[in-house]
């Protein structure tokens, strides 16, 4: 089995390659239409096996159109060298996001278990402010308590309440700011999935521009034969 390069359907070179003077050696069959889609040599067509599968498929190549000049391999093999390392850079950036969003789902989890617990401790508090309130207010009607200290205690319930709602408040601030920090990634994330598109069109007009020179040169051959 040869290897076969990989590569693309092509509109105007695709399909089975009939009355091909060359056949796979293994199938003896007539070989299907293909353009390369791999390193220095994207853009150039061949015939590959026409067997379906990729264990029947013998992988049998030969080439229709020459090889590029150096300038051109230069070409794609710096395109390609920025595909790759903008692959590369979105797998670094999504393994990247998912540690940060672990950790920022294992903090939610923690900012939610410490605000439940809060209001909570914050209902019983109030609860107790409550009966102890009418607790004072029962004995100052029973036993004449002074009034004084009734409100001294009333000023420290009321102190202690406030700061308890402070605290519910910087709960609810950190939990808005873990929410604006996924909003963030996922706006970035966004951006580079947008960029790697516009790298694929390039590839591809410069595919398409390859495959017309290709064809115009083919003319320009065949006059030259007749």
């Amino acid at each position: 089995m040869d290897y076969c390069l990989d590569s693309w359907d092509e509109p105007s070179f695709t399909g089975l390659a009939a009355g091909c003077p060359e056949v796979c050696r293994l199938h003896q069959k007539e070989p299907v239409k293909r353009v390369a889609f791999e390193g220095t040599n994207s853009g150039r067509r061949f015939y590959m096996c026409s067997v379906e599968g990729y264990i029947e498929n013998c992988g049998f190549h030969s080439w229709l159109d020459d090889e590029w000049p150096q300038p051109m391999k230069n070409t794609l093999l710096k395109l390609w060298g920025m595909y790759h390392d903008m692959h590369n850079a979105l797998l670094d950036e999504k393994i990247e996001n998912g540690k940060i969003v672990k950790d920022l789902n294992e903090e939610r989890i923690k900012v939610e278990k410490k605000y439940s617990s809060l209001m909570a401790d914050v209902s019983k508090f109030m609860n107790d402010t409550e009966r102890q309130v009418m607790q004072a207010n029962y004995d100052k009607i029973m036993n004449g308590s002074d009034e004084e200290k009734l409100r001294e205690n009333k000023t420290k319930l009321e102190n202690e309440l406030m700061k308890a709602h402070d605290e519910v408040a910087k709960l609810k601030e950190g939990k808005i700011a873990d929410d604006r920090k996924m909003k963030l990634m996922e706006e970035e994330t966004l951006l580079l999935k947008e960029e790697k598109k516009k790298l694929e069109y390039q590839l591809f007009d410069l595919f398409k521009l390859s495959s017309a020179r290709n064809d115009k040169l083919e003319k320009i051959k065949q006059i030259c034969e007749q």
